[in-house]
């Protein structure tokens, strides 16, 4: 009887198989141009992440100080 993990291990190397053949079939030229748009994708996520996170730890620096400020006036 085979284990799950075996199981799942033949099914990724069907899908790779799969895979592969889609590609395979996509023009080179295509294949360029998709891993490009897939690269400027990820790189405008990453940048419009960091741009959420930046703002998150300005409005928090922003209340910790009032915060001290608050504290040292009392």
């Amino acid at each position: 009887m085979r284990t799950l993990f075996s199981q799942f291990e033949s099914m990724s190397c069907k899908l790779t198989g799969w895979r592969a053949d889609a590609e395979s079939h996509i023009p080179d030229p295509n294949r360029a141009i998709l891993r490009l748009l897939a690269n400027e994708l990820a790189n405008e996520l990453a940048n419009e992440l960091a741009n959420e996170l930046a703002k998150e730890l300005a409005n928090e620096l922003a209340n910790v100080l009032a915060n001290v400020l608050a504290n040292e006036e009392v």
